[in-house]
Parts: C-alpha cells; structure tokens; sequence
C-alpha cells in the first residue's frame, strides 16, 4: 500500500495511523521519509515535514524526522516529553497519518513506543530487507 493509499483511506473517515521507521545511523530513513513525503505532496495533500517540535500543525500527513534522539527514555517524566505526548494525542485525530523516525527503540520512552507502529528498515539480523525476503 503507498503512502498516498493510506492518506485516502483514513481522511475522509477521521481515522488516523502512526508509524515509526526504524534503522541504524546511514540506513536512509530520512531519504525515505522524503520520498514518501514527496509523494503525498504531489498527490496534493497537506503535508508538514517536522524537525522539532515546533514544526508541527495540523494537517493531512506529518512526517517527524529523527523524533527518537529528541526525546529520550530516561527523559521520560521531563515536562518536554509529557508535553510532546500531549500534543501528539491531541493531533492525532486531526492529522490522518504520522510517520516519524527513529535509529533504535530503545532511544524512545514507552509511551512513544506505544503510539507508533514500528517499522524496521533492517531485519534483527541487520541484513538489509531485500536479503532476507529474496526481492532481488
């Protein structure tokens, strides 16, 4: 299913999904958040492209790059993050999909973890996905 599938799915109904793409530093999350970005803009949504915080609003799809490294687990209680949870679940049924980021769970307290469906660009043997599902 692409990206813009999802967005046409879930807008009109008011529903909302929220996935995070997980891989190691230089594993191209961000290149493909772009490219998945690039696609829901020219297929004419709104779309936000976030690098902190302040750049979120509401719209039809936000992608947050990196969110994993911003707010850490042993931060969890900090006002920052509750403040940060906060919002994303006011947001959340306003804004159809949110795609974030990360380069490991781990990094993201448990409350972020269970907002978002996870989504390893790596399998757990670190082989690249294409090795070990054979698509090449």
């Amino acid at each position: 299913m692409r990206i813009t599938d999802l967005v046409e799915m879930l807008k009109p109904k008011r529903d909302h999904i929220s996935f995070c793409v997980e891989g190691a530093r230089g594993s191209f999350k961000t290149t493909h958040l772009y490219g998945m970005y690039d696609e829901v803009v020219n297929a004419g949504y709104e779309t936000i492209f976030a690098y902190d915080v302040e750049d979120i609003d509401v719209c039809d799809c936000l992608f947050l790059d990196d969110f994993g490294t911003k707010f850490y687990k042993r931060d969890s209680s900090t006002k920052q993050n509750k403040e940060f949870m906060k919002l994303l679940q006011e947001i959340r049924t306003n804004i159809s999909v949110i795609v974030a980021s990360t380069p490991d769970l781990s990094l993201m307290d448990k409350d972020f973890r269970n907002f978002f469906i996870f989504s390893p660009l790596f399998s757990t043997s670190h082989q690249p996905l294409a090795e070990t599902h054979n698509l090449f």
